[in-house]
């Protein structure tokens, strides 16, 4: 959420504390599997506290938020990924209905599995980084990154899926800073650091809050030193957030991407992004 300062130097001069569910939630047993010619359908999105393209959260009704929500449910069953990344939905929260968005989601998507990662936690609100999934999860976790004051806490909720027979796939839902290059920067080293301790193929998705055509992106740090693959990353026709594009879903070097489209139009204030990536076995 790209907040105009004059409205927020309040609640960012107060104290904030991150906490972590930081495991897999398993709703029902997953009637899906996939092999590893299978295309993976990933999703990202950006839900700006359910407030969908009203100027704020603080000013949109509970029932508006609800509604909101309810839209963006339906939406995502029509399109029906087997994996979703979402970065600004709140758990109970005052500024933004008092009710918990993700269970909200759950109880009308397809979603079997989740987890979940609260980076904020403060009186006006507790928000992170989810992860659902429509297959089994396995190995969640999730991290937020060291405080960049005055703006809010941000990190990355992390989990696993499995292509058959033995190919364990690592899923990032990732939020970064949207002041400051120097810290996305920083940011990227520490999810660097965690991500480094394996060696799996990898899907990131989320809220870069940067984009490639600026010169100090860290989208060109994650291709360069982690080899990661971006989809036409030169495009004019793919921005997320007005003239930016700053929401991306990057993979590894063992996927290519089979389709790649911005949806979700007026749903937030971000675009919505949507993929098809499939595991290259040679």
């Amino acid at each position: 959420m790209k907040y105009k300062w004059s409205l927020v130097t309040f609640f960012f001069c107060l104290p904030m504390f991150s906490h972590a569910e930081n495991r897999c939630n398993q709703i029902a047993a997953s009637t899906k599997s996939l092999t590893n010619s299978d295309s993976i359908k990933v999703m990202t999105a950006n839900l700006a506290h359910g407030r969908a393209t009203n100027f704020s959260q603080l000013t949109t009704s509970t029932n508006e938020i609800k509604q909101n929500l309810n839209a963006i449910s339906s939406f995502i069953q029509l399109k029906k990924p087997h994996i979703l990344a979402l970065q600004e939905l709140d758990a109970p929260s005052w500024w933004s209905g008092n009710f918990n968005h993700a269970s909200h989601i759950m109880r009308h998507s397809q979603f079997n599995s989740y987890t979940v990662t609260n980076h904020v936690n403060a009186w006006w609100g507790t928000y992170g980084t989810e992860l659902f999934s429509t297959l089994a999860m396995k190995n969640c976790s999730g991290v937020t990154f060291k405080p960049s004051f005055p703006t809010t806490n941000k990190g990355f909720s992390y989990g696993e899926i499995l292509l058959e027979p033995d190919i364990s796939v690592g899923i990032v839902s990732l939020h970064l800073d949207f002041s400051r290059a120097s810290v996305r920067s920083k940011q990227i080293e520490e999810l660097k650091l965690h991500l480094n301790q394996n060696k799996k193929p990898l899907i990131i998705m989320g809220d870069f809050n940067t984009d490639w055509r600026w010169q100090d992106s860290v989208i060109k740090t994650l291709q360069d030193k982690y080899r990661l693959k971006l989809y036409k990353p030169n495009s004019k026709t793919l921005d997320t957030f007005g003239n930016k594009r700053l929401d991306w879903i990057m993979v590894s070097e063992h996927f290519s991407f089979k389709h790649y489209e911005n949806v979700g139009n007026g749903l937030s204030d971000h675009m919505f992004v949507m993929a098809e990536v499939i595991y290259e076995t040679n």
